[in-house]
C-alpha cells in the first residue's frame, strides 16, 4: 500500500454519502458517488467531503500501510482511506471495534473496495 491519509470516523461512508444526496435505487451510494465523479469532478469532491467530514481521528499511514493512532476512546468505529496503487483505485470503509490498549488491523486488497477505471 501506498502513504494513505486515514480516517477513523462514527459512521460508514454509505451513511455519509447517503446524507449528501448520493442515493439511487438499485445502487450503493458509494456506487452512486462513484458514477457522479465519472461526470462532474465538483460531484466527486462532495462526496469525499462527506466521507471525511467530522473524523475522530486522522493519521497517515507509512509506504508498509502500518500506522499508530492517537488514543481515543474504546468502541465501534471506521477506518476510510482512499489511495490509487498502479492506477487502480481503492478505497477502505472497514468497521472497527477499537479496545483499550494495542489494537491491529491490515488494509490491503481484501479489505477494499476497488473501484471501476
Amino acid at each position: 500500500m501506498n502513504e494513505a491519509q486515514i480516517f477513523l470516523q462514527k459512521h460508514a461512508i454509505e451513511a455519509s454519502l447517503s446524507s449528501a444526496g448520493f442515493s439511487e435505487a438499485g445502487r450503493s451510494p458509494v456506487a452512486t458517488w462513484f458514477a457522479a465523479c465519472k461526470m462532474n469532478s465538483e460531484s466527486c469532491r462532495v462526496g469525499v467531503r462527506a466521507m471525511i467530514a467530522n473524523p475522530v481521528a486522522v493519521v497517515k499511514s507509512d509506504a508498509g500501510g502500518k500506522l499508530t493512532m492517537p488514543a481515543v476512546p474504546p468502541g465501534h468505529y471506521y477506518l476510510f482511506a482512499f489511495v490509487n496503487i498502479r492506477g487502480h483505485a481503492l478505497l477502505w470503509n472497514v468497521p472497527v471495534d477499537l479496545h483499550a490498549g494495542d489494537n491491529a488491523l491490515v488494509l490491503d486488497q481484501h479489505n477494499a473496495i476497488a473501484l471501476p477505471s
